[in-house]
């Protein structure tokens, strides 16, 4: 069972880097991400509203990001029983090879072995536009 899911590529450091792109300002950067878990007691294609949890939406801003090395960790989330973890590697993780920030969702729930199904998005916020650079995947 994956314990991990996410890009090593998410968003490039050199527009990431550039000022007038407006997603670093003053080395400070706004993450966010989105879980939603589906509960069902078997894994089918078919998917019904009615078994969307509440999702979790979070936005975290993230402090002298351009000086960040190793891993930057979110404060441990909640969403459908289960615990998880964001985690942003600010230069890249090795797949991102330093040229991208690499951005990760890790299930920390204890004693974790059974499927989920689930979707996130994570993004990254311009500070001048309120647009976003996001990607989602599912579980």
């Amino acid at each position: 069972m994956k314990m991990e899911w996410g890009f090593s590529k998410f968003i490039s450091k050199k527009i990431l880097c550039d000022p007038s792109k407006g997603f670093l300002v003053n080395g400070n950067c706004v993450f966010g991400a989105e879980v939603f878990v589906l509960k069902s007691k078997a894994v089918t294609e078919c998917l019904s509203l009615k078994n969307v949890l509440t999702p979790y939406k979070g936005n975290w801003n993230i402090s002298k990001f351009s000086k960040r090395g190793g891993v930057w960790m979110a404060r441990k989330i909640s969403v459908g029983g289960y615990k998880w973890e964001l985690w942003v590697y600010p230069k890249g993780d090795s797949r991102g090879s330093g040229r991208d920030v690499s951005v990760y969702l890790y299930n920390v729930t204890p004693f974790f072995s059974e499927r989920i199904k689930a979707r996130f998005t994570i993004w990254f916020e311009n500070h001048f536009s309120k647009e976003c650079i996001k990607a989602t995947g599912k579980l």
